[in-house]
Formats: structure tokens, C-alpha cells, sequence
């Protein structure tokens, strides 16, 4: 029978606040007995601990002294900080905010960190990439609003395409607006200016240069309280995020190109940019739903198209849970007057 920390604030947590945490069940009785016994002997606790032939077998607990009012208040303060106050290994550890235009470059991210940290598939999001999206039936914006201020560390990649997005820019938001753990990587010639409002005095790494590849692995490692493997076992997968980090796409503007020849293949999206364009307020995703006669997921799909193009904007405030509102933007006014609106 040994210590155990997690237990031992557990037991203070329940004797403090009286009702007894779910994460208790995990342990035995015997393991909750011995690690109160503990508790009490260090006067943390009042009450009496009942011994047999070793180790102690047995506990009562009354009340926490003052010492274990302080001891449970400092460990909780460090939980705070660390964003620790959830197993790692019964939540999201890392949740990755990107474009669905970036996906390979989050998937090269995905394997750098299962690589370099031994993270488990259940232990990461990153909602474009196989094996890590939502999980079936959930309701989207319900879990992107509690991963994004549950996850242990965020790492938001920050690339021409990203910082168009809709989604993308909510997530940074929302986790700067709960003051938690927030890590900007810069890719595909992005450059720290992309980083808009309060969001500019954060320091964002290079993912295109290795020593600073090899800091933020030590950093998210920490973070998430996890051992750093040798660099030896983690290279091939450093070389292929570099190779992706380092990619740029053709041009911001040719980009944008080629996503609007593809609306002018697609009736959905006129559609919807008539309905934006003729809306006196911005338009819910809901109600872009309902006049294509398609689910919220499709409609989201169209959305996501023009808000990359620039032709919609996400109308949230920077940190607000709302991620279902857009508006059009003065380019996308332009190409429906243009586009759209001849006879």
C-alpha cells in the first residue's frame, strides 16, 4: 500500500465539502482507508485510524484541521493552474484548432505529438482528421464549447487559412476569454501579425523551425504532466510536420480563386449568398439549414467554403459561445452584385 497524492486530496475534498467524488470509486476501500489513516497521522484530518498488524486498515474522519484546509487549498491553486483538475487520461488532453483546409498539416501535428508524448487517440481533438473528430451523435457546438475550455492544453495553428476561419477564430477566443493554457503555432508563412487583437501579445513557435519544435513538445509535456520521449523516437514524425509546417499554399488570392469557381458550380452556395446578401442581420446557421432544406451540417459545410473565400464572416463577439451566426462581408456583396445579381 502506498501514498497517493490524487486520493489524499479526494478524501480532503470529501471531508470539506461533504459528498463523495465519483473518481473515488476508482480506488479500494482498503486504498481509501489506508491514504485517510495517512491523512489523519499528518494532521491534516481529525479522527481516529484504526491499525492492525502493519499498515493501517482503517479510518475515520471528522473534520479537516487548519493545515489540511490549507494543503487542500494549495493543491487545488496548482490543479488551477495546470488545468490538471481532471485526469488526462479520462478527458481531452489536447484539443488542436485548425482549418479543415490545413488537414495534413493537422494530421503531421497529430503523429508529432503521439510520437514525442505517447498520447492515445481518446487523448487528443482534432475535428478534421480520422480517428480524432467528434464522436458520432454528439452535437457539435455543445462539445466544441466544452472541449475548448475543458481540454488540458490548446495549440492553435495559425496558417492563411486558419485565421479566415470562422471556427478557428471562436476557439482562440473562447480559450483566451477562460485565461487558460493557449499555445499559437505559426505555419504556412504565417507570421506573428496574424495574430489579431488580444491574441497579439501572445508569443506563438515557429512550427516550420525544429529547435522550436522541440520546445513546444518539452512545454506540452509538461503542461499535461506527461514524460518526454527521446528525440531519436519522435524525428520522423518531426520531419514530416516540418515538411508540412514549411509548405505554403500558392497564394492567399489564387486560393481564393479556386473557391470561386467552385461556387459558381454549386446552386447551394448561391443560394446562400443571395440569402446572406438580402439579410438585414446576420444569419444563423439554423436558418441556412432551413432554406437549403439540409441538415445543420451541410449547411455548415457551404458556410465554411465562403467564410475561407472571404465572402462570409463569423458576427459572434471574440470570446462568445456563440459559434452560429455569420454576416456577408463587403467581398461577398461584391460578387453576388457582380456574380449574381445580372438579369
Amino acid at each position: 500500500m502506498k501514498r497517493d497524492k490524487r486520493l489524499m486530496y479526494l478524501l480532503l475534498r470529501q471531508v470539506r465539502d461533504g459528498d463523495q467524488s465519483e473518481q473515488l470509486k476508482e480506488y479500494s476501500q482498503e486504498e481509501q482507508a489506508y491514504n485517510a489513516a495517512l491523512l489523519i497521522k499528518d494532521g491534516y484530518v481529525e479522527g481516529d485510524s484504526i491499525k492492525g498488524a502493519g499498515d493501517e486498515l482503517g479510518a475515520v474522519m471528522e473534520d479537516l484541521t487548519s493545515s489540511g484546509h490549507d494543503l487542500l487549498e494549495s493543491w487545488e491553486r496548482q490543479m488551477n493552474q495546470s488545468q490538471t483538475s481532471q485526469p488526462v487520461e479520462k478527458g481531452i488532453a489536447i484539443f488542436i484548432s485548425h482549418s479543415a483546409r490545413d488537414v495534413e498539416l493537422a494530421e503531421a501535428f497529430v503523429d508529432f505529438l503521439r510520437a514525442g508524448i505517447g498520447l492515445s487517440e481518446r487523448e487528443i481533438r482534432c475535428t478534421t482528421v480520422d480517428g480524432y473528430r467528434f464522436p458520432a451523435g454528439a452535437d457539435t457546438d455543445e462539445q466544441l464549447r466544452k472541449e475548448v475550455r475543458t481540454s488540458n492544453t490548446f495549440v492553435g495553428i495559425i496558417t492563411p487559412a486558419s485565421i479566415k476561419s470562422a471556427y478557428v477564430l471562436f476557439e482562440l477566443g473562447a480559450r483566451w476569454g477562460a485565461q487558460l493554457h493557449l499555445a499559437p503555432v505559426l505555419a504556412k508563412g504565417a507570421s506573428s501579425s496574424f495574430l489579431r487583437g488580444p491574441l497579439r501579445n501572445l508569443n506563438a513557435l515557429e512550427a516550420s523551425a525544429e529547435p522550436q519544435l522541440h520546445q513546444l513538445l518539452g512545454e506540452i509535456a509538461q503542461q499535461i504532466g506527461r514524460p518526454l520521449a527521446n528525440a531519436s523516437v519522435y524525428s520522423k514524425a518531426l520531419k514530416k510536420l516540418l515538411a508540412a509546417a514549411s509548405a505554403t499554399d500558392n497564394d492567399a488570392e489564387s486560393s481564393g480563386s479556386v473557391s470561386r469557381v467552385a461556387f459558381k458550380l454549386e446552386p447551394e452556395v448561391k443560394q446562400l449568398l443571395q440569402l446572406f446578401f438580402s439579410a438585414n442581420d446576420s444569419v444563423s446557421v439554423r436558418k441556412a439549414a432551413l432554406t437549403l432544406k439540409v441538415s445543420d451540417n451541410e449547411a455548415r459545410y457551404y458556410i465554411d467554403q465562403m467564410t475561407d473565400a472571404g465572402f462570409l464572416r463569423w458576427s459572434g463577439d471574440y470570446d462568445s459561445d456563440d459559434t452560429s451566426n455569420f454576416e456577408i462581408t463587403a467581398e461577398g456583396r461584391a460578387y453576388v452584385m457582380k456574380n449574381l445579381r445580372r438579369p
